[in-house]
């Protein structure tokens, strides 16, 4: 809390490292209790400490010699045990409600003004719990390099070389992540939806008004859920969309770690997780669904490099939101490179999305309250009922990065927002052959993201 050994030297030779008034120490110190309740409770023993193992060490209770105490006194009165209740009654309240904004202001990474600002401070109405592999990563990235721009460094060793997590259960974790993507995969593969023109709002209009979501059953791909398939439980969880994949390196399917040659495995989609049953529990009879597409590619890079996938992925995203039930109302496709509409309409788009399509032919704007910034122009039109999703994959961190800083800075927006996808692109070693002069920021930014990667 503070230090001043005055009564144990003379006054020359003493030491006192906080003169501020009571009101800043006791705020100082909430904070940092805060801080530190917040990592033990959330990360450093999520998901598998006994309640037993788990302390914290508040140095000291009374050491009246060097003015560290939080035995009451003339000065503080019980501020600082009332602090500590509070602060314990806030976290067992709030859950693991995120303060690493703070956290990364003490990172001193190159570049460091590129990364979105307190990114988990914006969705702490979110109540986001991140997976143990996600929060080890953030507790050991200035270890491994992660905190500098530098594209040299690897962000795929976490998965590929045992020693680099050795000792701390991530490189198993991480592994057994890997594996079960494939098994959920399959398994959303062989799912079955209820008729090809299945539509999970129509269902829910049609409902018994005492059972308005029982049709959110039907989208349960197993009897057990997502943990049949997830036994390591290295799953995210943010309570509007339910569980998602932990935000980690390489930014795509992990199998591209393995052979970074592999242009199936770099477009492979097969990383991501969607909780549809839980989304469905939080749509409405009234709600509207909508895709604000930023950098609406309809084809694969314009041709600019050959890719081995089945269908371009905002294709591939479609057609799996589809298949749940989820039929866009409004889908608002982005694109600065020019396109014919007749190619767009007759060749490029399928028909069956035909009526929701709305082709945008021209580049966004990053400036606030500009007719060709979506954030503005478009998003604020929908209310926080509807399901909105917003990719942004516009290949310009110039214009990428000032958008998702307006998004979290700006709660209103960011209410609107169910799921985004976002290409971040970042320095390191496996996508620099890739991504070249586009990259910027440190590896770091892509824990601050709270988004799924983009490929």
């Amino acid at each position: 809390v503070s230090f001043d050994n005055t009564p144990r030297r003379s006054f020359e030779d003493a030491r006192i490292l906080s003169d501020k008034g009571s009101k800043e120490v006791v705020a100082t110190f909430k904070e940092s209790l805060k801080a530190a309740m917040h990592y033990e409770s959330c990360c450093l023993h999520r998901g598998g400490a006994q309640n037993d193992d788990r302390f914290i060490i508040v140095n000291a209770w009374n050491e009246w010699a060097e003015g560290m105490t939080l035995e009451p006194s003339d000065v503080y009165g019980r501020q600082f045990l009332e602090t500590v209740r509070g602060v314990k009654k806030e976290i067992i309240t709030d859950g693991c409600t995120s303060r690493v904004s703070q956290q990364s202001s003490a990172l001193e990474g190159i570049e460091k003004d590129l990364d979105p600002p307190s990114a988990f401070d914006a969705i702490a109405p979110y109540h986001y719990k991140p997976a143990f592999v996600e929060a080890h990563i953030m507790e050991k990235l200035i270890d491994w390099g992660w905190n500098q721009a530098n594209r040299k460094v690897s962000g795929c060793s976490i998965w590929t070389t045992k020693e680099v997590t050795a000792g701390n259960g991530l490189y198993a974790a991480l592994n057994s992540f890997r594996a079960e993507l494939k098994t959920y995969h399959q398994a959303i593969e062989e799912y079955r939806p209820l008729g090809s023109e299945f539509n999970i709002i129509k269902a829910l209009r049609a409902s018994q008004p005492n059972e308005p979501h029982k049709i959110c059953d039907s989208l349960r791909i197993h009897p057990d859920g997502l943990d049949h398939f997830f036994p390591s439980k290295q799953l995210s969880f943010a309570p509007r969309v339910g569980y998602i994949e932990p935000l980690t390196t390489p930014m795509r399917h992990p199998d591209f770690c393995f052979d970074t040659s592999d242009r199936k495995a770099l477009m492979d989609m097969r990383y991501m997780v969607h909780d549809f049953e839980h989304m469905c529990r939080n749509l409405q009879p009234t709600t509207r669904l909508v895709l604000i597409d930023l950098g609406a590619s309809l084809s694969y890079h314009d041709g600019e490099q050959e890719v081995d996938a089945d269908e371009p992925p905002i294709l591939y995203l479609l057609r799996l939101y589809q298949k749940f039930g989820f039929r866009f109302d409004h889908i608002y496709g982005y694109e600065v490179t020019f396109k014919a509409p007749n190619e767009v309409y007759e060749k490029l788009l399928p028909v069956e999305w035909m009526p929701a399509y709305h082709w945008i032919n021209v580049g966004v704007s990053a400036e606030k309250g500009h007719t060709r910034n979506p954030l503005d122009s478009i998003l604020r039109s929908y209310e926080e009922e509807d399901f909105v999703v917003l990719k942004i994959d516009i290949d310009s961190s110039d214009v990428e990065l000032p958008l998702v800083h307006q998004l979290l800075e700006d709660d209103s927006l960011l209410r609107r927002v169910d799921q985004l996808y976002f290409e971040h692109h970042v320095k390191f070693k496996e996508m620099a052959p890739i991504w070249r002069s586009a990259m910027k920021g440190s590896l770091k930014a892509i824990l601050f993201d709270l988004a799924h990667f983009w490929p």
